[in-house]
């Protein structure tokens, strides 16, 4: 053989000599060089007669290089049996079969192979049998069908693999419904086989309700209506009895036969829908007693409302405010507290009709949603049964608690016409019940809102004296009543409005404090009283200890109170050791613990504490003696009807005699009488402080009575009336 590369313009057809096979010799040559497939033409023992430019190019051979040359020489040996090189039909005399084209792997000259599609007929030349051999190089093919076939097997592993179902869902016109397709992930997200749902008629829905299945269904012939994309949220029940639910969304497109085909997915949102339904359930359900929240109430109202409407009866909203939970939880703990409202709410139910509903709008307060009664009467006696049920002491852990309550009414529709506003106005009614006393109900009126709207201007002004700087502290005396020597001074609360003067705190702490305000606002007066203090001292004058009340609501934070003294002394420089703070009683015993070892920590950089207003509290002895405490301030209340009120006499001397037991120095609060003086002289109280001897001063007022070096006496008290009182 030689090269084909050196005669590169020879015609690649070799065929018998002229004459042999006469005049279609021509036509055979003109449809081999033009064929785009390679042609071979083989004799009877299998060799190459001719073949074609195709083919030569194909394996890389010229034409007169493979004529002769046995057709397996265009084969692998090893793939020689398998490529039917022996079974053509030349080599079977008499049948002019042809074979169908199969793929086998040719060889190159150069030794390489390729994937090769090769077709075989018979013919016959004169005489002769000829084999007619096509093929076609079918690589691209190939590594198409290979493409196509990794990226199914890929698409495969990742439905199979990924939280979603990928399915097709055909509808046809009759109605019916089938999956075509559904991936593999519906075994392990369903526990479904692939061929259940593809060859049940209903695929997935038949796994499902009926009325899912009817709702799903009718949103299938919309969407065939349509054509718009259809979302879908449904139950499959999978062959374990395991209930899923899935989210379907899919895309519909009409095929030529008629039918509509969707293509879409699913995904698992069993999860998502159980945290709904927790999350609902928490916001109709109180999750510690059980009863309703606001939400629950609301969805309750309207229902109840028709109902009344149609008999005619009233509707009632009732506010249960709880007192003394706050001392249970800070003396008991709130695991305690939290089993004691588990309680109450049991014993309120008791007490209700089927009609009605029972909340927990937050916190103390429960309200009940009274339907069903007959009249005004019928609902002021089921408030009677609610509050008659707390004389009964409640048991929890062993311990016998005793819970009182108070009770407020609001009326529909005299009240408000919803459930919010009926609320609202009930609670306005239980703040209004409490001030007279446990036990108490009272129905709502219009005037008690006139108060609210009273607070909430004041609450308004309050915020804009905030940030317009308005408050100043005024300051008053604390006298020894033996020698008449100012010992100290309480610095008090003053508003300077612009247009109503100088306000006392009684007019404005309460609010302040329920608002939020007061921290804000105590912390400037102490501030303004440590700066004024030293102010004094850089003057040259020798000011007493400055004592300074924080605000019950402010120690409900007592690390706060701490960081706000730590603070003020290092802005202004002041000297620990005179800075007084003064708390009240009830301050200290709401978190006892955190509160002896708060006053520890002041006590430690030089900072003193007094109860102040004591008596009025709940504090116990043990408890006093744990508090790192140098003074006891007799609340004014004792004091004023100390020679009238044998009682208040009685308080009086105990507190004195309490104090001097545990060495601490009693100080005597309003004392605005001559007799009071002496009465509280004789029986050793050690500090006076009160208009008998000098209302609260303002800082150039308190400047010249340190300059004078005044003693205050009965007699030589400081006759300057403040506007407002003290």
């Amino acid at each position: 053989m030689t090269d084909a590369a050196e005669r590169p313009d020879e015609p690649l057809i070799a065929v018998p000599e002229a004459g042999t096979i006469g005049a279609a010799c021509d036509l055979v040559r003109a449809i081999f060089d033009n064929a785009p497939d390679g042609m071979i033409t083989v004799d009877a023992d299998g060799r190459i007669a001719t073949c074609n430019l195709a083919a030569a190019r194909l394996f890389g051979y010229r034409a007169d290089e493979v004529v002769g040359e046995p057709l397996s020489m265009l084969v692998p040996e090893q793939d020689r049996a398998g490529a039917g090189v022996r079974g053509l039909p030349v080599g079977a005399p008499g049948h002019a079969a042809a074979t169908p084209a199969r793929e086998v792997t040719g060889r190159r000259r150069d030794g390489s192979t390729f994937p090769l599609d090769m077709a075989a007929s018979s013919f016959l030349l004169g005489a002769e049998r000829f084999g007619l051999v096509t093929v076609r190089d079918v690589t691209r093919r190939r590594l198409t069908e290979d493409a196509l076939q990794e990226a199914e097997e890929r698409l495969a592993d990742m439905t199979a693999n990924l939280p979603v179902i990928v399915f097709q869902r055909v509808m046809r016109p009759d109605g019916s419904v089938h999956h075509p397709y559904v991936s593999h992930s519906v075994e392990t997200l369903l526990g479904l086989s692939v061929d259940e749902v593809m060859t049940d008629p209903d695929g997935l829905l038949s796994k499902t309700g009926a009325a899912d299945r009817e709702r799903v269904l009718a949103a299938l012939r919309r969407s065939a209506e349509t054509l718009e994309l259809m979302e879908e949220e449904y139950a499959v029940t999978g062959s374990a009895g395991a209930v899923t639910w899935i989210r379907a969304v899919s895309r519909p497109r009409i095929l030529e036969n008629g039918d509509v085909l969707w293509d879409g997915v699913a995904v698992d949102v069993t999860s998502q829908k159980r945290d709904t339904e927790r999350l609902a359930h928490l916001a109709y359900r109180d999750p510690l007693t059980g009863v309703l929240t606001r939400v629950g109430l609301n969805d309750r109202f309207d229902p109840a409302r028709a109902r009344a409407a149609q008999e005619g009866t009233p509707l009632a909203v009732l506010s249960v405010g709880l007192d003394r939970m706050g001392l249970i939880n800070d003396t008991l703990g709130h695991a305690i507290g939290d089993e004691l409202l588990r309680a109450v709410a049991k014993r309120i139910q008791s007490h209700l009709d089927d009609d009605d509903a029972l909340a927990r709008p937050g916190g103390n307060t429960f309200a009940v949603l009274a339907g069903g009664c007959r009249d005004r009467a019928a609902v002021t006696a089921k408030a009677e049964r609610i509050l008659n049920g707390f004389a009964t002491p409640f048991q929890v852990r062993e311990r016998s608690l005793e819970v009182a309550a108070a009770v407020g009414v609001a009326l529909y529709p005299r009240d408000g016409d919803a459930a919010d506003a009926l609320l609202m106005n009930a609670g306005t009614a239980l703040r209004r019940a409490r001030e007279h006393g446990p036990g108490t109900c009272l129905w709502f009126a219009e005037e008690m809102n006139s108060r609210v709207l009273q607070v909430q201007v004041l609450e308004s002004r309050l915020r804009r004296a905030l940030k317009n700087d308005e408050f100043v502290p005024y300051y008053q005396p604390q006298v020894d009543m033996r020698t008449g020597i100012v010992i100290g001074m309480e610095a008090v609360a003053r508003w300077s409005h612009a247009r109503l003067g100088m306000i006392p705190p009684e007019e404005f702490i309460e609010v302040a404090e329920d608002a939020g305000l007061i921290g804000d606002l105590g912390g400037r007066i102490l501030r303004r009283a440590c700066a004024q203090n030293r102010a004094w001292q850089d003057a040259g004058l020798d000011p007493p200890p400055v004592a300074v009340n924080v605000s019950g609501r402010q120690f409900g934070r007592p690390r706060t109170v701490l960081r706000m003294v730590e603070e003020a002394l290092a802005d202004t420089g002041l000297d620990p050791a005179q800075l007084e703070v003064e708390l009240t009683e009830s301050s200290l015993m709401t978190r006892p613990a955190e509160a002896v070892d708060v006053l520890t920590r002041l006590a430690d950089i030089g900072v003193s504490a007094a109860i102040d207003d004591f008596g009025t509290g709940y504090s116990s002895l043990s408890h006093l003696k744990q508090f790192p405490i140098a003074k006891l301030k007799i609340d004014r209340s004792f004091v004023m009807d100390i020679l009238a009120d044998g009682s208040d006499a009685a308080i009086v001397d105990a507190v004195i005699a309490m104090a001097r037991a545990l060495h601490m120095t009693v100080v005597a609060e309003g004392v605005e009488e001559r007799e009071q003086f002496t009465y509280l002289q004789s029986r050793g109280c050690d500090h006076m402080q009160g208009l008998l001897f000098s209302p609260p001063l303002t800082a150039d007022e308190m400047e010249l009575l340190l300059r004078e070096g005044r003693r205050l006496t009965p007699e030589r008290g400081v006759a300057m009336p403040r506007p407002g009182g003290p």
